[in-house]
């Protein structure tokens, strides 16, 4: 039984089961939720149409490239403390999910991460995170504002294209590069102070920022 369940860890931490719940002795699940209960995973659910709320069960340090991609009514994830890595496209058109909290001790923020999340309007970057992947952000249209971590060195290529309601965003004192069209089409940015350290901005990084009055 041990190794069953190890089996079936490492097909979500790998991407291959989208979402799961654990029980032992007792189990909560319906069709819209999902919850985690005491860290043993014995199932799985696939209705990308009706799968509202997930939960992730500490101990999981990864979480698959793709592994939430698509699910449409997704308005509530709850992430461990354990959390590590998010995969390329993680949670890439979740259109409903509303805020992420990414905890502490997460390092890597993949590309595509939360691309095309429409209804995102609140995210939570931890100061431990060192790197963002390309298109992170992408038509993330309600998004407002966001503080990138000191250790951050690195914004990839359109990391923030199509934001449209952003408006703050405190870059990283350690920001070396900025990758081309980062902040296109961020119509609400106001402005934006640039770290001394930076050595390049890529092209069309700031280009569609029509309230964008000057970047210092």
């Amino acid at each position: 039984m041990k190794h069953f369940h190890y089996y079936l860890l490492t097909m979500v931490v790998l991407g291959f089961l989208n979402t799961a719940y654990a029980a032992e002795g007792k189990t909560k699940q319906d069709k819209d939720s999902l919850e985690v209960i005491d860290q043993k995973w014995v199932s799985a659910n696939y209705d990308y149409s009706r799968t509202t709320s997930v939960v992730v069960p500490e101990g999981v340090e990864i979480i698959g490239d793709y592994a939430f991609s698509g699910y449409d009514m997704l308005t509530s994830v709850t992430l461990p403390q354990t959390l590590k890595y998010i995969g390329e496209g993680a949670f890439d058109d979740c259109k409903r999910l509303k805020s992420i909290v990414i905890p502490e001790g997460t390092i890597v923020l993949e590309s595509a991460a939360f691309r095309r999340c429409e209804s995102l309007a609140s995210v939570n970057l931890p100061q431990s995170l060192e790197r963002v992947g390309k298109n992170a952000f992408e038509g993330c249209r309600e998004l407002e504002s966001v503080d990138i971590p000191s250790k951050v060195f690195l914004l990839g290529a359109e990391t923030f294209l199509g934001c449209e309601s952003l408006r703050n965003v405190t870059l990283s004192p350690s920001l070396k590069h900025i990758k081309e069209r980062a902040f296109m089409n961020c119509k609400s940015l106001v402005g934006m102070d640039v770290p001394e350290g930076v050595r390049m901005i890529g092209e069309e990084s700031f280009s569609g920022c029509e309230s964008l009055a000057e970047v210092m």
